[in-house]
């Protein structure tokens, strides 16, 4: 009686660590690694000498538990050359069978990266690309890595070029001046442009004569284009005294125009514009 009850007790154990292998085997192989791809990009800002942007990766997890995410890994690159790497602390769980979405943010100067830019100095489009990878914090698959990429080209935001083409005498009476000021805008990029406000002072031969506080409506500055603009405005007679009729007198003046302007865009939204532009221009009677 005993050496069958004994007997009975090692059948149970060996069905019971059957089942243990048969169940971990099981679940190894149930267990499965989930995937990343890339899904969108936003642009957070942008100048003509920075760009933020935050790139969203979507992670797929087949599993019938969730997935914890600890930390990312992920390095930037512009052509061939690292321009930023860097880690942060993530805290996503990805749904069991579910989808999870990793926010990459990424900042560049273009004056940190210097040698990137000037092989690339002479093209309209900037290749990048973005590796990395996020680790699991905890369950079946911790401290496992995923990796991702994406590799995209992006048209290089190229600013447009500010001239004073001439001055257009209007009227000229005893208390004031109209005038026209007659400006050129150069766009040299394939990024096409509006516009959207205006406001500077022209210095003639040294001297502060014409403010112009912003434009009416916007102007369209089309990729590989040059736009003219007239925005009128009226001198008073203190500002003929200071020497205005000199120049007016000559036909001929050197110019100082600075200001800021603001430029739209379909894709970058609105970027800044700070100019300082110099020269020689012609006045019309």
């Amino acid at each position: 009686m005993k050496c069958c009850t004994i007997r009975r007790v090692g059948y149970l154990c060996i069905t019971v660590t059957v089942a243990v292998f048969c169940s971990c085997a099981a679940l190894t192989k149930a267990v499965k690694r989930p995937t990343i791809s890339y899904a969108s990009m936003t642009l957070t800002g942008l100048t003509f000498s920075d760009a933020s942007v935050d790139l969203f990766f979507d992670l797929d997890n087949p599993n019938i538990f969730p997935i914890p995410l600890k930390k990312c890994e992920y390095t930037v690159k512009i052509g061939d050359h690292t321009v930023f790497s860097g880690e942060q602390g993530v805290s996503i769980e990805v749904p069991a069978q579910g989808r999870g979405r990793l926010t990459v943010p990424v900042s560049v100067r273009f004056g940190e990266v210097t040698e990137a830019v000037r092989l690339l100095e002479d093209t309209d489009m900037w290749p990048y690309s973005v590796a990395g990878s996020v680790t699991i914090d905890v369950g079946p698959l911790a401290g496992i890595s995923v990796l991702f990429s994406h590799r995209d080209t992006l048209p290089r935001p190229m600013p447009p070029t500010l001239t004073v083409e001439r001055l257009n005498v209007r009227s000229f009476a005893f208390t004031s001046i109209d005038m026209d000021v007659v400006l050129s805008f150069r766009n040299t990029g394939r990024i096409a442009y509006t516009l959207t406000s205006l406001a500077g002072n022209i210095a003639l031969n040294g001297q502060q004569f014409i403010s112009i506080e912003r434009l009416r409506e916007g102007v369209q500055l089309g990729s590989n284009g040059v736009e003219t603009i007239t925005i009128p405005v009226r001198l008073s007679a203190s500002q003929l005294a200071r020497g205005l009729q000199a120049i007016i007198s000559e036909g001929r003046a050197d110019y100082r125009f600075t200001g800021d302007a603001r430029l739209s865009t379909d894709r970058f939204g609105t970027l800044p514009l700070t100019f300082d532009e110099s020269g020689n221009v012609r006045l019309f009677r």
